[in-house]
């Protein structure tokens, strides 16, 4: 098991360590953001949490393209925590990767979609030569 630029590889290529890591160091964010979360507006909250979770779980997030759904519960479940946080749901209430007015209020995909979005926007980027070098 290798780190390279923050990646967790294996010799299959399964990238499912790098997955079990990830949301060590979401959940502890959200904790930390949690105690502090009343003091702070929605568009801060939505500020913070974008800052903290949604990059770290976007970060090299193209290598998981074609990953097993089962890991990729690990992220959603981050994402659906973030989500509660910033709402003001409680832990308790059911929220889901595909809830309308979570996704139209947050404007924030499914993981799977998620990933397809970020290839899609970098290959488009290339074939017109816009992409960073």
């Amino acid at each position: 098991m290798q780190s390279r630029l923050g990646v967790v590889t294996d010799s299959q290529l399964s990238f499912a360590n790098h997955v079990k890591k990830l949301p060590v160091s979401c959940f502890y964010q959200l904790r930390q953001l949690r105690t502090v979360r009343r003091s702070v507006t929605t568009d801060a909250a939505k500020t913070l949490v974008h800052a903290l979770i949604s990059s770290c779980v976007d970060y090299c997030n193209s290598v998981l393209y074609g990953i097993c759904e089962v890991h990729l519960h690990l992220p959603q479940s981050v994402l659906n925590a973030a989500a509660k946080l910033v709402t003001g749901k409680s832990k308790f209430d059911h929220i889901t990767g595909t809830d309308e007015p979570v996704r139209d209020e947050l404007h924030w995909l499914p993981v799977r979609q998620h990933i397809l979005f970020i290839l899609c926007t970098l290959i488009s980027k290339c074939l017109r030569r816009s992409a960073p070098l």
